[in-house]
Formats: structure tokens, sequence, C-alpha cells
């Protein structure tokens, strides 16, 4: 929590000073930096600046993550948020808010066929299952996961399916490969 304050003086009579306290923004979050992703809004309390009548001054704040302002200001994916209070073009007040992506573990399932002289096709191997585990609210992610079968061939043999995650800053994933097995195919001698 951020708290501050200053103190300003009037000359009330000749030697006199009385000081006028006037209360400074302050940003709080219903929720501690740091956090992991959860796909929960972080709501921010910023507390209005009173004149030195008590009136309410009118303050805007701004909120950017990582460096671009958001126009709808929502603090929910990954990433550092700074806020900012001003009242006209003075700062008075920022604060850093940090979501860390959310650590997800992918298993790819094995697949397998019988040997007819092709390779493994992009649907032969996009049909393999995939175990995802740590999401949350059960997000559908598989298009941000591209599978490959490396040193993809045609012959009779075990091939490594992997993959890479990326283009959701929302999650960091840790890839266990699964296989693809192209079976011998059974001949018959007469």
């Amino acid at each position: 929590m951020l708290k501050s304050s200053f103190n300003t003086t009037s000359s009330l009579y000749k030697s006199q000073f009385a000081a006028i306290e006037r209360s400074m923004p302050t940003i709080d979050f219903d929720a501690t930096s740091g956090k992991q992703y959860d796909n929960v809004v972080v709501v921010p309390t910023i507390s209005a600046i009173e004149k030195i009548s008590g009136d309410k001054a009118t303050f805007t704040y701004t909120v950017t993550r990582n460096a671009v302002e958001l126009q709808d200001k929502t603090i929910k994916d990954a990433g550092t948020y700074i806020l900012s209070v001003s009242i006209g073009d003075k700062v008075y007040e920022t604060a850093t808010f940090t979501i860390v992506p959310r650590q997800i573990a992918i298993k790819i399932g094995n697949g397998q066929k019988t040997y007819d002289g092709l390779v493994i096709s992009d649907d032969q191997r996009d049909a393999v299952e995939i175990e995802w585990s740590n999401l949350i609210d059960d997000e559908d992610l598989r298009s941000y996961l591209q599978l490959v079968v490396r040193n993809n061939g045609k012959d009779a043999d075990d091939y490594t399916i992997g993959g890479t995650f990326a283009g959701n800053s929302n999650y960091v994933a840790t890839i266990n490969a699964g296989k693809f097995t192209i079976k011998q195919k059974a001949v018959t001698v007469t």
C-alpha cells in the first residue's frame, strides 16, 4: 500500500503559521502483487484527493500493462501493471502490480498406424490425445500448441511427437513428449 501526504503553510498574522494538511491518493489492491494468473480481475482502490476546503478533487487514473495503456483498465492477465493517479497533468501517485504466468504441464499422448509407405500426416499427428494440467476454468488452449513429429519418416519405427506452446502470456508450459509408432505391416507369404 502506498500512502503519502504533504504540508503547506500560510501566514495568518505576523509570525503565526498554521499547517494545512492535504491528503494524497493511496492505491490499494484486493490481491497481493506477484500472484499467479488465475483469470480473476484485480480491483484497485484509489482514495480521493481532498482539497484544502475538504471538497473532493477530480482525479483520473491510468493503467498500463507492459508499457501499453489499457483503455478498459482491467488488471487480469499476466504482466506488470503501472497505475498512475493524477489531477490534470500532475501525477500524484503510482503503484506497480505484477501477475506472473501460471505454470502448466502438457502431456502429449501416443499414436500409431500400420506401415503404409507414407509419412505421419498432420491429421494423424493432431489426433493424439493431449492432457493438460493446472489450467484455470478448463480453458481451451489447443490453438496455442503446435505439435511436431521429429524426424518424421515413413518406415516402421517410433517417432517423437513434441511441441511448442506460444501466444498466450498467461501460461508457461512444460511439454512432455509423446510418440507415434508406425507398426510393421503383416505380410503373408505363400
